[in-house]
């Protein structure tokens, strides 16, 4: 491609974005006005509870107190609580994704799949895997604490695909783990404002792919292949375990045995959705439950006090002769706080019950093994621990 037509490509790209953006802001005059707010830091104090920040591409409208949260997001979720449209999803073949797809019946049908298998009376069944994989991040932890991360990944890894598959991960790069976590890295570095040109400029969607900046089309063949790698093996695995007499408890068993023919035509609707709810549901679960545990282990370096009353809790229960337990959890009141710190202290995204449960028996078990601190130089200095957020929606 020579100089000139790329230089036209570009004035022609620059003139698509000034006349969408044109049309868009006069569609929107024509409803209710915006918000006050600043041109371009936002401050509750002067522009009161509801104020709205412009940024390339969008309107971000800020609530700044729970009472107009909830008049808004609670009273008329119908209006104002819908999932943002994001046109690389679309381009993707995201739609599926529970977290991000836009409110309609196969959304509800996913969101019940998920709502029954994580209700707290089927919870209670994953407690012993829960159990059982915090006992070998442990012995991983001791093992090689220098790879603290990639051992949560598998721990994670590990809870979530037997609970949701009957599939047995035994060591880091399965191929399902590795798949779910490329989508989800992928899923939330899209996400963001800014990150992609066709989330500003959605008829981008729709141009060659050979014009400058259409390199997200490559992003997103890569993204369409991976979210059907998530789906659909280990789906068939489960379906595949059920005709061999093979399949072991799982989520997706459970539903399948509720389907009248999982060999029926008639019956690729529902299964549809279940691959698609199950799939949604170790997508969104896996990063956001390592990135909890990775926080933990970073307060447990910039706050020792805590740990060592952590400790104390712990030892007053176990009296150091065994690993704590599910049903020690009631007895545990700090511990257990420590964990709804994590949560609150640096949001990732809200956990299921099963992941909730996942993140108090790891901390229970690594307070009760483990005292962490900072890492020393040759010389025996303390290295200091620089606390960094990522800019993502996951850290």
């Amino acid at each position: 491609m020579n100089f000139f037509t790329t230089f036209v490509s570009l004035v022609a790209i620059v003139a698509i974005f000034f006349v969408f953006r044109t049309l868009r802001d006069r569609r929107r005059r024509r409803g209710l006005p915006y918000p006050p707010g600043p041109k371009r830091l936002p401050g509750a104090k002067t522009y009161g509870d509801v104020i709205s920040l412009r940024v390339p591409g969008q309107v971000i409208v800020i609530l700044n107190c729970p009472k107009p949260a909830r008049d808004l997001l609670d009273k008329r979720s119908a209006t104002y609580s819908a999932r943002p449209v994001i046109p690389f999803y679309d381009l993707a073949d995201w739609g599926w994704l529970v977290p991000t797809a836009r409110y309609d019946d196969a959304w509800r049908a996913r969101r019940k799949i998920i709502d029954h298998g994580l209700r707290p009376s089927a919870s209670l069944q994953y407690q012993p895997l829960q159990r059982t994989k915090a006992l070998d991040l442990v012995r991983n932890l001791a093992s090689s604490p220098e790879r603290f991360r990639e051992h949560l990944e598998l721990c994670q890894g590990a809870i979530i695909m037997p609970s949701v598959y009957g599939y047995d991960v035994k060591e880091r790069g399965d191929r399902y783990i590795d798949v779910a976590s490329e989508i989800s890295k992928l899923l939330w570095r899209t996400i963001l404002p800014g990150a992609l040109l066709v989330n500003d400029l959605p008829m981008m969607g729709y141009l060659p792919e050979w014009l400058p900046g259409m390199a997200f089309e490559s992003l997103a063949r890569h993204g369409r292949k991976l979210g059907e790698d998530m789906r659909y093996p280990p789906f068939q695995f489960v379906k595949n375990g059920m005709r061999s007499g093979t399949a072991r408890p799982s989520m997706t068993l459970t539903n399948l045995q509720e389907v009248d023919d999982i060999d029926s035509p008639e019956s690729e609707n529902a299964q549809r959705l279940i691959a698609e709810a199950l799939g949604s549901l170790y997508t969104a679960g896996a990063d956001t439950t390592v990135s909890a545990m990775a926080t933990f282990f970073l307060m447990l370096v910039q706050y020792p006090d805590i740990q060592k009353k952590a400790q104390a809790e712990l030892d007053a229960i176990t009296g150091r002769t065994r690993l704590p337990d599910f049903s020690d959890r009631a007895r545990l009141p700090y511990t257990e706080a420590i964990c709804k710190e994590l949560i609150r202290c640096r949001v990732v995204t809200p956990l299921g019950a099963p992941q909730d449960m996942t993140l108090f028996i790891v901390v229970a078990s690594v307070l009760s093994v483990f005292t962490v601190g900072q890492a020393k130089d040759a010389l025996g200095n303390e290295i200091q621990v620089d606390c960094v957020s990522t800019g993502a929606l996951v850290r």
